[in-house]
């Protein structure tokens, strides 16, 4: 037997074993974009195709693996949908990922993502949010879906009572329902029990009620694995792209009805992500895991920072850490089962100072991090909430400035935080 024969036959032999089960989701994100059709000379970074239109096949009939148009079928945007469904669930015992049926879906911002969730299902709607969630949300939910028979309710999800009541008060055999649980919350990092929401829900409205859960703060927490969970959705500019540079969202669903509507409105609406994010977001996915694990573990850092300065009376004027990963934080022993051994307890905390002016004063003097918004990118960024919140609607305590926590040395991050405190107290104080 030459070598040649040697190593086919071991391909060979190789490919019809299964895959390994236990492959972690590391492995599976660093290979994320490249597949090996069988014995082909497969390129290790995946193509970026830009064409808008194909050719017609000389019959005029295009078969049903055939691209069309870029609005409808797009090749990078196809592998990027196949690439975040099998990493959303990963290691779950699910139907074959090879169903059709059974992929992610890209669309051109996280915004364009929730919207089309909304725009999947039928009015009168009403919508149940979190009292704190992004401000983007109850925001489209009032100034776009509302003239369209589409009700916004804040429940607090953290209080079971409150929430079984709020379910409750829903008819619907009259309305569509969704329960929208946003977790970690974004600012204030509240952690909502995915698998007890979703079964109450469900419980109380059957198949009357779709559950959304918002992984963006957290995108390893897989929501997919609680079987009430109807749908997955991320702002992927976030932790999913991970480098400031792509702009997009994805919705995930193992539920075939709900797939149909969204594919539906995702090629009809058109707000569909272009294909040089979907590539730059399928680079950011090699490295996601390892990334949200060192921003987890700096974010921890800091937010223990933070709280001995609180218990030493170092800084008069820090009043509050909200970080999931401090034993102090109203949902840790949850945040313990649902988040730690998914990457940590998250890469975003928030701390809150007696006024808006020694907030601001503290952004200001920090010269590592940077005043900017959004997050989940390499660099860390910091954003005074209240600010930037619509006026009128803000929700953020005054004094409460966000931190996404990049992958500089912790040390470096450290001492830049404290010297901002000195110079900030220092200014105040004059």
């Amino acid at each position: 037997m030459t070598p040649a024969e040697a190593a086919l036959m071991a391909a060979k032999l190789a490919a019809a074993e299964q895959p390994d089960a236990q492959q972690q989701l590391i492995t599976q994100f660093a290979h994320a974009g490249v597949s090996f059709p069988s014995f082909t000379n497969c390129p290790l970074s995946p193509p970026l195709h830009f064409a808008t239109t194909y050719t017609r096949p000389v019959e005029g009939l295009y078969l049903p693996t055939d691209a069309i148009y870029a609005r409808l079928d797009n090749p990078t945007r196809l592998t990027l949908e196949t690439e975040v469904f099998q990493l959303e669930t990963a290691n779950l015992a699910i139907a074959s990922p090879d169903d059709p049926q059974l992929r992610s879906l890209a669309f051109a911002s996280g915004m364009m993502a929730i919207s089309s969730i909304i725009l999947a299902h039928q009015s009168p709607l009403i919508v149940m949010v979190p009292q704190d969630t992004y401000h983007g949300v109850p925001t489209v939910l009032m100034d776009v879906f509302a003239r369209f028979q589409v009700e916004l309710r804040k429940v607090d999800m953290n209080d079971i009572g409150a929430f079984k009541k709020a379910l409750r008060a829903v008819d619907s055999s009259q309305v569509q329902l969704i329960v929208w649980m946003e977790t970690p919350s974004n600012p204030q990092c509240h952690v909502l029990d995915i698998a007890k929401l979703s079964q109450l829900a469900h419980q109380y409205h059957n198949t009357q009620v779709t559950c959304v859960v918002d992984s963006t703060l957290h995108p390893l927490q897989q929501p997919l694995q609680y079987r009430d969970v109807d749908i997955c959705v991320h702002a992927a500019t976030k932790y999913l792209a991970g480098h400031s540079d792509a702009l997009l969202g994805v919705v995930t669903t193992l539920r075939p009805d709900l797939f149909r509507k969204l594919h539906q409105v995702q090629h009809t609406v058109g707000g569909v992500a272009a294909p040089m994010d979907c590539w730059l977001t399928m680079r950011g996915l090699r490295t996601l895991v390892l990334r949200f694990q060192q921003q987890s573990d700096n974010a921890l850092r800091l937010a223990q920072f933070f709280q001995n300065q609180i218990i030493s009376k170092s800084c008069t004027s820090l009043q509050k850490v909200y970080y999931p990963g401090l034993p102090s934080h109203s949902q840790h022993t949850l945040a313990v089962t649902q988040m730690k051994t998914r990457g940590g307890y998250g890469g975003v905390l928030s701390v809150e100072f007696s006024s808006e002016a020694f907030a601001m004063a503290w952004v200001a003097a920090l010269q590592v991090a940077y005043s900017a918004t959004s997050l989940g990118g390499t660099e860390t960024l910091v954003e005074h909430r209240a600010s930037i919140e619509p006026p009128g609607r803000v929700v953020s305590p005054i004094g409460l400035v966000r931190i996404s926590v990049g992958l500089e040395n912790v040390q470096d991050l450290l001492r830049d935080f404290a010297k901002a405190l000195r110079i900030a107290t220092q200014v105040l104080s004059a």
